[in-house]
C-alpha cells in the first residue's frame, strides 16, 4: 500500500523515505509508490484500487461463473455487465415506449439511440452552420463527414 505523506511524527524529517512518499507537497496524501508513477489521493483506498487496475497489484479477480469462460474482471459491476451482456444472466432490458416497437436493449442509452434515429424521439440534432446550408445531423461525426465532403471544411 501506498505510504501517507506529512503527519505528526516530530523526527518526520529524519526518518527515511519509503519508495513513493514525497518531502514537501501535498501533506496528507497517499501515494502509490511505483517505479514512475505520480499517482496519489487523499484516500488510501483509491491508491489499492489504482494499484489494482493500472499494476496489477494485489487485485482480486471476480471470474465468470458459465462453463468455458474464463472472463475475470477487476470489479463486481465489470463482471456483472459481462454476464449481462454475453450471457443474458441477470439482464435488465430496456423497452422501447412507442406503440407497436418492440425494441429491447440491455443498456438505457442504447434505447435513446433507437427512440432518436428510429422514432425521432428526444433527437440532438447538430446543424451545419455554413452560411445557406440547411444540413442537420443527429450524430456529430455525420455532421463532420458532411462539412468535409461538402463544404472542404475538416474538423479535428
Amino acid at each position: 500500500m501506498g505510504k501517507r505523506k506529512g503527519g505528526n511524527n516530530e523526527d518526520n524529517n529524519d526518518k527515511k523515505r519509503s519508495k513513493g512518499e514525497r518531502e514537501e507537497d501535498s501533506p496528507g496524501m497517499f501515494t502509490c509508490g511505483e517505479e514512475g508513477c505520480d499517482f496519489e489521493s487523499k484516500w488510501k483506498c483509491a491508491v489499492k484500487r489504482h494499484k489494482a487496475a493500472i499494476h496489477d497489484i494485489d487485485v482480486t479477480y471476480y471470474l465468470c461463473s458459465v462453463d468455458g469462460c474464463d472472463f475475470k474482471a477487476k470489479t463486481a459491476s465489470t463482471l456483472k455487465t459481462h454476464r449481462a451482456a454475453i450471457h443474458d444472466i441477470d439482464v435488465t432490458y430496456y423497452l422501447c415506449s412507442v406503440d407497436g416497437c418492440v425494441f429491447k436493449a440491455k443498456q438505457a442509452s442504447s434505447l435513446k439511440t433507437h427512440k432518436a434515429f428510429v422514432h425521432d424521439v428526444d433527437v440532438t440534432y447538430y446543424l451545419c452552420r455554413v452560411d445557406g446550408c440547411e444540413y442537420k445531423a443527429k450524430k456529430a461525426s455525420s455532421l463532420k463527414r458532411h462539412k468535409a465532403s461538402v463544404h472542404g471544411i475538416h474538423v479535428v
